[in-house]
C-alpha cells in the first residue's frame, strides 16, 4: 500500500509540473511557445524520482496516465488537445520501450533515455498549431480571445517547432541526468 500511496504522490507531482509549465501561456502568447521546454525542466524530477523509488516497467505511462485523466476530468480534452492524448499515449509508449532497452530500470541513463520522449508530450498539442494553423487559431480566439489568437500567430512557423523540439531534447536530457546524479 506504501509503494501505491508513493507512486500515486510522485505521478501527482509530475502533474503539477506539468500545468505549472502550461501555465506559462497566460503570461504571453509567446511563453506558450516555451511550454514544451518548461515542462522538460520542471517534469524531470518527479519523473526521476518515481523510476529510482520504482525501477519497474509501467513508469512513465503512470505518468502519461496521471495527466490524461486530471486534464480529462477538468474538461481540457477536447479539440486539438485529442492529439495531445493520443501523442502523449504513443510517447508514452516509447518511453516504456527505451526504458526497457536502455540497460537496468532505475539507473542514470535508464531515466535520462526513456524521459526524453516524456519530454516531447506537450508537443503532441502544440503540433496543432503547425499542421492547422488556421483551425488552432478558431480554437485559440475561442478559448483565449482575439487578442491572444492574434499575438500567438506569428508563432506558426514550422522551423520554430522543430528548434524547439531540439532544444527541449537537449535540455530533458541534461535535467534528467541532474536529477538523478549520483545513481549509475
Amino acid at each position: 500500500m506504501k509503494q501505491v500511496i508513493n507512486v500515486a504522490l510522485w505521478s501527482v507531482a509530475y502533474f503539477v509540473a506539468f500545468l505549472a509549465a502550461e501555465c506559462i501561456g497566460f503570461i504571453h502568447p509567446f511563453c506558450y511557445l516555451f511550454f514544451g521546454l518548461f515542462a522538460a525542466v520542471l517534469c524531470a524530477w518527479p519523473y526521476a524520482k518515481l523510476c529510482q523509488n520504482h525501477p519497474v516497467s509501467g513508469m512513465a505511462l503512470v505518468c502519461v496516465a496521471t495527466v490524461i485523466i486530471i486534464y480529462t476530468v477538468m474538461g481540457e480534452v477536447s479539440g486539438f488537445k485529442l492529439l495531445f492524448v493520443w501523442g502523449g499515449l504513443a510517447l508514452g509508449l516509447v518511453a516504456e520501450i527505451i526504458a526497457a532497452l536502455a540497460g537496468e530500470r532505475g539507473s542514470q541513463m535508464n531515466i535520462a533515455l526513456s524521459y526524453l520522449p516524456l519530454s516531447l508530450i506537450p508537443f503532441a498539442s502544440t503540433a496543432f498549431m503547425w499542421q492547422s494553423p488556421t483551425h488552432m487559431y478558431a480554437e485559440t480566439i475561442e478559448e483565449m480571445g482575439t487578442e491572444y489568437a492574434d499575438a500567438m500567430q506569428p508563432l506558426f512557423l514550422s522551423w520554430l517547432n522543430v528548434a524547439m523540439i531540439l532544444v527541449t531534447l537537449a535540455v530533458a536530457y541534461g535535467c534528467a541526468m541532474l536529477c538523478t546524479r549520483g545513481k549509475k
